[in-house]
Parts: C-alpha cells; structure tokens; sequence
C-alpha cells in the first residue's frame, strides 16, 4: 500500500491520494539502447521487466531511466508501470510535475485491476485535487478497490455511507463495508462496525457484536476500541462486567495516547 496514503474520518471531521480517457504522454520512449540522461538502458520486452528496471534505476536514482521504463511498461499493460508513471507526473521525478498526468495514469492503473490505483483516484475525487470534489465517483473508485482487496478503501466506502454527503447515506452498506475491512484486518473498520452496533445504527443495538469488533480492533491497535471495550467491560454492556478487564483495557488505550483511556485508568486505578 501506497505510504502516502492520508484519510480522515468523516465520522469526526471533514473529509480531508484520484474518470475518463488517457492523453499520450508528451516524452517519447528512447530508443532500445538509448537514454535521455547518455547512459545505456537495458532492453526490456514486456511490462514486469520494464517495471524491475525502473524500480532499479529509482533505486540508483536514475529517476529519467526510471520514468522511461514506467513508460514503457505501461504501454505493456502493466499496471504498476502505469501507477509508478503517475506517481513520477504527480511528483514531478524526472519529469515535469503534471497532476493531470498523473490522475489519468493512476486511473489506468485502477483499469488494469489494481487496488492501489482506485484507492488514489478515490481519494482524488474527495479531496477536490486536479478534479471537482464528488463523492459518488471517489465511492465507485473505493468500491472496486475494496472488491480486489484493499481493506482501507473497504473502510472509506464506509465512512462515505455512514455520512450523510450528497443525500448517500446508508447505515446499512456502511455496516457491510466496515466488515470487509475488518475482516481485511484494516483496525478502523473493526472499530466504525463496532461503534455501529453500539449505536444501533444500520441495525438492533447489539453491545455483545460491539465487544467483538472493538476486541479485534483493539487487537490491531487501535487505541478507541480499546477504551470503548474497556467502557463495556466496566458498564457490563454486552460482556460480563469485569473492572479488572476494564482497568487492563484503559491502559492499553492509554499506552496508545487516547486520553480517555488514560484519564479513565486514572480514575480506576487510584481506587
């Protein structure tokens, strides 16, 4: 997964990497034998080998060679040529920074099945970069990603249907995505379910299913599930009342900075 990745909640602030066809890119491709920057590049025949090399020549930071292998191997239908080739056009790495570029190759990439690629244009569409801001598109783009795997873009199809942007929401749907990206083990999913349950939202409250997302969430460390599970196990919702629980489950919150979760083992611990 792409390291760049940034996304805020809808559920507790605003939302805070992006359709159509593909334009030819300006650079030529050099010819077999020939580089841009006068040294010699290797030959590559189809789209993995021209990726290995531009990951090598980014490596030695080649970042021209680098581009012109993307390049190339995006003509092959490779789809981490054409990802790689919209982060160098979104980056402006050995060649000039063009967020248009980049969108409609990262898009490419979503065309070409991978997840990465959906995500960012996704996220494109909701952050209002290079494109106007619209829900319902970045939701598509999520949705296909979240149908090849990737468990953050499960999540943000969520987010999306647990808010209320452009009159979509649906309590229901944002509990049917929640739980794909639980059970991808992305730990915000685990914890929006939770929350839903908790609130009776998209469905009957149910405290005993809260517990279990919250646990598995807390699990992959996510410090509000733990304080929520710790809430559960001090009020007796859904689990069986257990101070000590509470206690131990405060302070691996606190432990993760949730102020909450410190402020609560505080109280519990001094008594």
């Amino acid at each position: 997964m792409n390291s760049a990745r940034v996304f805020h909640t809808l559920i507790s602030v605003a939302f805070g990497l992006f359709g159509g066809g593909f334009a030819a890119a300006e650079t030529v491709v050099p010819e077999i034998g020939e580089s841009r920057e006068g040294d010699a590049v290797t030959v590559c025949h189809n789209g993995k080998e021209c990726l290995d090399l531009a990951r090598k020549a980014k490596h030695d930071e080649k970042y021209q060679q680098a581009f012109d292998y993307c390049q190339k191997g995006c003509s092959f239908h490779e789809a981490g040529a054409c990802y790689n080739l919209g982060t160098h056009y979104q980056n402006g790495i050995g060649v000039d920074k063009d967020d248009t570029k980049a969108l409609m190759y990262y898009e490419k990439s979503c065309d070409l099945n991978l997840a990465d690629g959906c995500y960012t244009v996704g996220r494109y569409y909701v952050v209002g970069e290079t494109v106007e801001k619209n829900f319902k598109t970045a939701l598509k783009f999520y949705e296909k990603a979240c149908g090849l795997g990737d468990g953050e873009s499960c999540y943000n199809a969520g987010v999306i249907y647990g808010s209320n942007q452009m009159n979509m929401q649906n309590f229901s749907l944002s509990r049917e995505f929640n739980r794909k990206a639980c059970s991808l083990d992305f730990a915000k999913g685990c914890y929006n379910l939770g929350k839903l349950y908790a609130d009776g939202s998209g469905g009957e409250v149910d405290f005993g299913a809260a517990a279990s997302f919250y646990d598995k969430a807390c699990r992959l460390k996510d410090n509000f599930a733990c304080n929520n599970l710790a809430l559960l196990y001090y009020t007796g919702r859904g689990v069986e009342k257990d101070s000590s629980l509470a206690v131990q489950y405060f302070k691996m919150a606190c432990d993760m900075g949730n102020n909450a979760g410190c402020d609560n083992y505080n109280k519990l611990n001094t008594r």
